[in-house]
């Protein structure tokens, strides 16, 4: 029969700050991804906008392929992220919840898209990239995500107010305030 290790205090300080440090959660670890769909977004917008009001090309939409091009990228990015993590967290958890749930709205919002019109959708992209930041900040206890993503629904529910062309403006300021503004804000403690 094995002989129960007796703690010293100093050793158990250790243990403690051993599972505290492996439990925090730094926001920075996320930074990459906000500037990934932050700043592709910001290219698809810009360019759907130059594409279909300034040249009049007949499919300026294709520029949004890009977007299962980044959902490939941060796949692998997540998947190689998380062989490295050694903690299940309760943050890990909630922030998974939050951003598959906002995956699963998206999708359903692509979709609804080709039924009632992208002029009836942008906005209510903008609601879910606002409240996905807001509520990841809220949970990190990040204020530049939380202002950011109530700015993204300010703006969101302004958007149902205009027309497709500046819809796509308003998309991707909200993009910017939501997403790659609270990046480049992100520090690693």
């Amino acid at each position: 029969m094995k002989a129960e290790k007796h703690w010293d205090e100093s050793e158990s300080i250790q243990l403690i700050r051993s599972m505290i440090e492996a439990s925090k959660y730094q926001v920075a670890d996320e930074k990459f991804l906000y500037l990934l769909w932050g700043y592709g977004v910001v290219v698809a917008g810009l360019s759907h906008y130059y594409l279909q009001f300034l040249t009049g090309y007949e499919y300026p939409y294709l520029v949004w392929l890009l977007m299962p091009i980044l959902g490939v990228i941060h796949f692998f990015y997540l998947n190689k992220k998380t062989q490295s993590v050694q903690s299940n967290t309760w943050i890990y958890r909630v922030l998974s919840g939050i951003w598959v749930g906002m995956l699963f709205a998206i999708l359903a919002v692509v979709a609804g898209g080709f039924g009632i019109g992208w002029g009836k959708v942008y906005p209510v992209f903008m609601l879910l990239y606002g409240t996905s930041a807001f509520a990841t900040g809220t949970a990190l206890e990040f204020k530049w995500l939380m202002l950011g993503g109530l700015l993204s629904i300010i703006l969101g529910a302004i958007a149902f107010f205009f027309v497709f062309q500046f819809q796509l403006l308003l998309l991707v300021l909200a993009v910017l305030v939501s997403f790659v503004l609270p990046a480049h804000m992100m520090r690693k403690n």
